[in-house]
Order: structure tokens, then C-alpha cells, then sequence
């Protein structure tokens, strides 16, 4: 930290972390998509003691893998505090951790502290809303390892080279592209600092070793992950790209939150403020770097890794076999860095209006994300009374009626499911225990592919005469009551109203069912009915029944 920091400066990037962290802890779960499946693998792993909760004949532990760091983070704290206290715990702690980190990486390369309140929304964002919280536990350690990779990459020995081994191998456990993006950090830094010829071939060998453990890690995970993938990882495409104007109109959506395109940009515009205003400020008072070309690369190694991770975003596909949202990841790391890098040397220059003008997207990240929040909060507060009514180890899916009728929506209700799983045990239509690199993984050969096939794009077309021989439990989610009690009299054939709470209607199986971990199977021809029939041939007997109540009695003769 520079010697002319002062106070305000150098609490600002833990206060903004405290503000990000204070709506995660007041509510009742953050409205964070993904978060509720990763918590299912959590859960069972903590209940792994009881067939009933984890039955040994659907799942299987698969520890050490890539991304389980999360995983660990929140199965430690469980034994304190009940599961989901203990997910927001680590997601707050998150949240914290980054602008932190990003200030001790503007420390080391002498930019203000202002900078990291501009990376701190990416926290806040896209990464966010989608659940992705590895991610943003990999990005919080890539920040603050990256002034590590520089030293390191400066002055390398024998003891520094075992500690960059295990840091890398700790940032593979928190998220696995993070640590791609150190490796090519640890390459950036390592060109153009060898002073003396005869030492380049021993400094050289040195910093090879962490970068060719990181590859072979890497290598060796994939491999083996793709040897314990499931049938519905297998037959995805080996790649499938987004078209590059997608790409750039999308650069706000990525970044920060905020559904409507108009929110991601004005929040773009907030934080593009202070960082022009740094940039300037850097190129006018920054003496142009001389010397070989190694040694400029050298100069400009961090700024550079930002540009290859904008191409990075730019090129890379959206989905690589069963791996989604590729290119997605690598542009918060690139603004990160390009915030934090514009303001170097600017300290002393910085004035109070690009102070204060930094300030402004992180509150500007809350006061957008707060109904968000509040929606979350409400759902599953309104959740909570129903879990008690749901056996322990019972086969449920959670399915969203509102999903066209509210698109503005940064989260799905749907994936609540995964909670159920992780206090009640059992299995669910989906949750992140389909995945080979989940804690604890459904074997291959139990995974039901053909209702999530049918039914996560589109809810009404479950079908009831069927869903309901392997589904003990099926929660609806609706805001229009009207169609709460449609759905209700259109399943009085297959399954019982057990409970409404809020906008949840929790419906028991009346048909006899298959054991829980039975093979896969798809509905027999004619296929059953669909919800959405079912509703529409409900919907034509009503109408029948008003005309004739509404008909006038006919003379008696």
C-alpha cells in the first residue's frame, strides 16, 4: 500500500465488501440460479452416513475434482450452522473477499485503492445471478495471487517453486479457469525480467515447474471427469458458439446485473466513467516504457493478459461438450485487471470527483440487485414451511408455471429444488450431482435424462399419468392463484394438495411408483396426457358447465 494512502482510501474496498455482503446475510437466499444445485451435492455429502438421506445405490462420492472448493467450504461450516446459513456464509465471504483482493493487487502495481470499488461489481453480476459462485471464489484468489505470480516470476527459487505448485493446485480446487488464467499470468510476468544470461536456463526451469504441474492437473481432471461423465454430458456437441455481435451487445450483461439491456448499460457507463478518468490521467503523466521488446511485454504483462482475456471472451465458444458458459468467464478477470491497471501511477493525481465516481457502481450494483433480493427472499421464506412435509429421501422436482409471464427475472425458482435436496436428501429432476465433478455424483447409469429432456424448458410439459410413477413430490410455482387451483383440479386423479404456502403448492404422488433408483425410462406410447392438456381440456368442461348454468331452463310442456 502506497505511503500516501489515506484512511478513506484504504477502508474503501473492505467497506464496499461489507455493503455486498449485508443482502446475502439479511435474506433468506440469495437469488443466485445455480447456488441451490450446488448445495444438493453438499448436502448429501453431509448426510453421506445415511442411505436413507444418500442412498449408495444412486450416488457415489467423487472427491478431487476441479471447483469443490465451495463444496468444502460449506460442508465444514454445516456442522456449525444449518445448510443454508452455512451457502450464504461462504457466498458472502465471497463477495467480501473481492474487492479485497482486488485492492492488494492494486497495491502491488501501485494503482489507488479507488480502483478495485470498479472490479468489486463484477461480484455482484452476471457471475452472480447465474450461481456461479466458484467462479467468483476463483476470481476473489486469482486477484490476490496474482502479485505472488509476479514476484515469483521476478525471483524464483526452489522453495517459492513448491508454494506456487500448491497455490496453484488450491486456485484448481476454487475454479479451474482461474487457474488457466494464473498460468498465463505466470507466463506474462516470466518474460523480459532476466537480467543475467547465465542465469536465464536455471530462473527458467524454476518457473516452468508450477506451470507444467498446473497443465498436467488440468489434463489429468479433464480426463478424468470425462471418463465419469453421464450420458446426457456425452452426447452434447463439442462445441457450440454465440455470433460475435451477440458477444458485444452482451458485454454489459456479462459484467454487471441488471436484466433490461438499458440497466447493464448505464451500469457500464458508471464504471467506464472513473476508468477513462483514470486512463487519461495515467498516459499523460507515464513516461513510455524503452528497451527490447521482452522488456516492454514485461512492462505491460498485466494489461496484456487483460487483452487476451477480451479475446479470450471474444473467440471462445459458449459451450465445450458438456461445459457451458465458456467465454462467459474470462471477461470479469479482464475488466478486473483493466480497472485496476488503468489507475496505476495516479495516486498522488487523483482527484475527489474520480473518488466519488468510483463509488458509485457498487452502490449502483446494490440498489439494482435489491428487488431481486427481495423476490428470493420472499419465495423462499414461503418455502421453508413445506420442507417439513417432505420425506426424507423422496424423489421431488420444483417447476416454475411463471416462467413466460415473468422474463425480467435474474433467477428461477425452479432450481429450489436443490435446497430441498440438500436438507431433505433424496434426488431431484436436476441438480449439480449429474455432474462428474460433483462431490458427491449420481451413477451414470441411474441418471433420469428423459424428464429433464422434456420438462426443464418447458414445465407444462410435464405429464402427470406418468411424472408421478417416479416422482414422489412435485412443487409448483405460480403468482396467479387462479391457475395454483387449476392445477389442483386438474391433478385430482394422480396426486394430493399436501400444502400451499405463498406462491408454492406441494403436491403428493397418489400413483404407485417406481423404486428411487430405477433405470431411466420414457413414457409409454400414446404418450400420457400433458399438464398443459389437462389444463386446457379442465378449461373447456368449465366452459361447458357455465353455458349451462348460464342457459335459460327450457318450457315444460
Amino acid at each position: 500500500m502506497a505511503s500516501g494512502t489515506d484512511a478513506y482510501e484504504r477502508w474503501a474496498p473492505t467497506v464496499v465488501g461489507a455493503l455486498f455482503a449485508i443482502p446475502i446475510l439479511v435474506s433468506k437466499y440469495p437469488p443466485m440460479d445455480d447456488l441451490p444445485l450446488h448445495e444438493a451435492s453438499v448436502g448429501l455429502l453431509r448426510h453421506w452416513g445415511d442411505v436413507h438421506f444418500a442412498p449408495r445405490t444412486l450416488y457415489y462420492l467423487n472427491l478431487g475434482h476441479p471447483n469443490q472448493l465451495f463444496s468444502f467450504l460449506v460442508f465444514a461450516l454445516s456442522f456449525l450452522v444449518p445448510m443454508g446459513l452455512a451457502s450464504k456464509l461462504v457466498v458472502a465471504s465471497s463477495l467480501f473477499a473481492l474487492p479485497v483482493a482486488a485492492a492488494h493487487l492494486a497495491d502491488h502495481v501501485e494503482s489507488p485503492r479507488w480502483t478495485a470499488l470498479l472490479a468489486a461489481p463484477v461480484g455482484l453480476g452476471w457471475l452472480f445471478f447465474w450461481g456461479l459462485i466458484q467462479n467468483i471464489i476463483g476470481l476473489a484468489m486469482l486477484l490476490a495471487l496474482l502479485p505472488a505470480i509476479d514476484r515469483f516470476a521476478a525471483s524464483p527459487t526452489g522453495k517459492r517453486a513448491f508454494w506456487m505448485c500448491g497455490a496453484m493446485l488450491v486456485l484448481h480446487f476454487a475454479h479451474q479457469a482461474m487457474q488457466l488464467v494464473a498460468l498465463a499470468a505466470l507466463v506474462l510476468c516470466s518474460v523480459g525480467v532476466d537480467a543475467g544470461v547465465g542465469q536465464r536456463a536455471g530462473r527458467g526451469g524454476l518457473r516452468a515447474l508450477p506451470a507444467v504441474f498446473c497443465v498436467s492437473v488440468a489434463f489429468a481432471a479433464n480426463r478424468y471427469s470425462w471418463y465419469l461423465s453421464g450420458p446426457r454430458h456425452r452426447r452434447g456437441p463439442l462445441f457450440f458458439f454465440h455470433d460475435l455481435l451477440d458477444k458485444v451487445v452482451g458485454v454489459p450483461g456479462v459484467l454487471f446485473g441488471g436484466y433490461e439491456p438499458f440497466v447493464g448499460n448505464l451500469m457500464l457507463v458508471l464504471a467506464m466513467a472513473p476508468a477513462a478518468l483514470l486512463l487519461t490521467s495515467r498516459l499523460q503523466g507515464q513516461p513510455r516504457p524503452s528497451g527490447s521488446l521482452a522488456r516492454r511485454v514485461n512492462f505491460w504483462r498485466f494489461e496484456l493478459l487483460a487483452l487476451g482475456l477480451l479475446v479470450a471472451y471474444f473467440v471462445a465458444p459458449a459451450n465445450v461438450q458438456s461445459t457451458t458458459l465458456v467465454y462467459h468467464r474470462f471477461l470479469p478477470p479482464a475488466w478486473a485487471l483493466f480497472v485496476i491497471c488503468a489507475g496505476i501511477g495516479t495516486g498522488a493525481r487523483l482527484r475527489l470527483p474520480a473518488k466519488l465516481l468510483c463509488g458509485v457502481a457498487p452502490i449502483a450494483s446494490v440498489l439494482i440487485s435489491w428487488p431481486a433480493f427481495a423476490d428470493s427472499h420472499r419465495v423462499y421464506s414461503d418455502l421453508e414451511p413445506l420442507l417439513d412435509r417432505i420425506a426424507i429421501g423422496s424423489s421431488l422436482m420444483t417447476l416454475n408455471l411463471d416462467r413466460q409471464e415473468d422474463p425480467n427475472r435474474l433467477w428461477s425458482p425452479t432450481d429450489a429444488m436443490g435446497h430441498i435436496v440438500a436438507v431433505r436428501g433424496g434426488r431431484a429432476l436436476f441438480d449439480y450431482t449429474l455432474s462428474p465433478i460433483s462431490p458427491v455424483t449420481q451413477r451414470a447409469n441411474k441418471q433420469w435424462t428423459d424428464p429433464i429432456d422434456r420438462i426443464d424448458e418447458n414445465p407444462l410439459g410435464f405429464r402427470p399419468d406418468w411424472d408421478f410413477t417416479r416422482f414422489r413430490y412435485v412443487l409448483f410455482n405460480t403468482k396467479r392463484s387462479a391457475l395454483g387451483a387449476a392445477v389442483q383440479m386438474a391433478l385430482k386423479d394422480e396426486a394430493s394438495l399436501i400444502e400451499q404456502s405463498g406462491d408454492w403448492y406441494l403436491f403428493e404422488s397418489r400413483l404407485p411408483r417406481v423404486a428411487f433408483d430405477a433405470d431411466d425410462a420414457v413414457p409409454p406410447e400414446p404418450r400420457p396426457p400433458t399438464l398443459r392438456r389437462k389444463l386446457m381440456d379442465l378449461a373447456v368442461k368449465l366452459d361447458e358447465r357455465t353455458r349451462e348454468q348460464a342457459a335459460p331452463p327450457q318450457p315444460q310442456e
